[in-house]
């Protein structure tokens, strides 16, 4: 163990059954049931929208989670003989440090860019009015597409820095906390000001799930902290709703609480429904649009129509909302998605492979590396919303994903130079 950093893992985080992405698998299995025995006239009164999942839907979904789930069990399993790379201490190097430094640049140069002209009196006007969301966020702040997004490297700095707040040397700990309070601010604000509830998950997941691996120590507490979490999400939810969409639905004489928890679970049984209605009535295309949409976010110097593509799925998936479900509710369960567009066969070959990529960062994640640590504390923002989307393959999650695989090349070249450092001290010990 260092003098600066340690492990405080007394006991396996493994024992902490809500990390494991196979569990995880199994709680979205439960909320699949629960959209295919939801009555439809439960749909029709809170959604607004007809009941498309039947029994041969929950069963080609059902296939796509179980399909994960074996390949991320099985990545569990495995894993735990491959090579370990190196550990906290990695933090305080030069490149590690000089790559927090860039990317914290980064995020706070673009959220002045984007959230800056916000900063005036009509926004506390806004706010007093009940009229504060996205249609008053979108007409004030300045979005730049490939600026603003990088405020999304946010999420990487916000996961690293917390690793900082919990094992690093007490004399630094202050900054690393001052650096995650000041993200968790700024993602809070444009939570608000953009109606965008998952900028600030992103940031508070991987930080409570490096905080976890940092007190574990076999409480028996851990083991019902879904339940307290479930909990303030819906706080969080109805909070954010307040802005959101509380005024237009006020009037029709519902009490605030039936209204959010009503709201809250339609989010996830339409995103089960919608995919269910997309694999009754869309053509399987095999042509993987949504499934890896962040190729089509990507800027394109060879072609200027290559954006246009993503933004005509976008188009054709607000037209099949609106000609078949409620456009209101737009999301798509990650496996139903990827069953969509590529078949029940081939979907399930995937969602395996996406299983096998979780346990693999699971299984790293145990080890408390510093890139198993960070890589799979922000994967866990897709494990636990995989039953509204595929947040992996977004263009919103690329930025943080390129950090994890820049921070796992570093650590790649660290810990090759550790070994040939103690290799040669080994030798010159042999020989002397």
């Amino acid at each position: 163990m260092s003098k600066h950093f340690d492990r405080r893992i007394a006991r396996p985080i493994s024992e902490v059954w809500w990390l494991r992405p196979s569990y995880i698998a199994l709680i979205w299995i439960g909320v699949l049931l629960l959209a295919y025995w939801t009555p439809e006239e439960t749909y029709l009164f809170v959604a607004r929208t007809r009941k498309a999942i039947d029994f041969d839907t929950t069963v080609q979904l059902f296939c796509g989670l179980a399909a994960f789930a074996i390949g991320s069990l099985w990545r569990e399993m495995s894993a735990s003989r491959e090579r370990v790379t190196p550990g906290y201490d990695a933090l305080v190097s030069p490149p590690i440090l000089g790559l927090i430094a860039l990317l914290t640049a980064l995020t706070l140069v673009a959220y002045v860019i984007w959230l800056a002209p916000t900063l005036n009196g009509e926004t506390l006007s806004a706010i007093i009015n009940g009229t504060f969301g996205s249609e008053y966020g979108r007409q004030v702040a300045t979005q730049i597409s490939g600026v603003t997004t990088a405020t999304q490297f946010g999420i990487f700095v916000g996961a690293i820095a917390s690793i900082g707040a919990c094992f690093g040397p007490r004399a630094h700990r202050l900054l690393w906390i001052s650096l995650m309070a000041g993200l968790v601010g700024l993602a809070l604000y444009r939570s608000l000001i953009w109606s965008e509830r998952l900028a600030l998950l992103e940031v508070i997941i991987p930080m409570a799930a490096v905080y976890a691996s940092s007190t574990y120590r076999g409480q028996r507490y851990f083991a019902y902290l879904p339940a307290i979490a479930l909990a303030g999400a819906i706080v969080t939810f109805g909070f954010f709703e307040f802005f959101r969409s509380w005024t237009f639905y006020s009037i029709s004489g519902d009490d605030y609480v039936s209204f959010v928890l009503g709201r809250f679970s339609s989010y996830y049984t339409t995103s089960y429904n919608n995919a269910a209605a997309y694999i009754q009535l869309m053509d399987v295309d095999y042509f993987p649009l949504n499934t890896l949409r962040f190729v089509f976010d990507l800027p394109n110097p060879f072609s200027t129509e290559w954006r246009d593509i993503g933004d005509a799925a976008d188009i054709a998936v607000m037209d099949f909302l609106r000609r078949n479900l409620n456009p209101e509710f737009n999301l798509f369960s990650a496996p139903g998605l990827v069953i969509g567009e590529l078949g029940t066969p081939l979907g399930c070959a995937a969602l395996f492979t996406f299983g096998c990529c979780s346990g693999w960062l699971y299984s790293q994640f145990t080890k408390a590396t510093l890139f198993g640590v960070v890589a799979y504390s922000i994967w866990l923002v897709g494990l636990f919303d995989f039953g509204r989307l595929l947040y992996w393959t977004l263009g919103r999650a690329f930025p943080a994903i390129v950090a994890v695989l820049v921070l796992g090349w570093i650590c790649s070249y660290l810990g090759a130079v550790g070994a040939t450092r103690s290799s040669s001290l080994t030798q010159t010990a042999a020989q002397q």
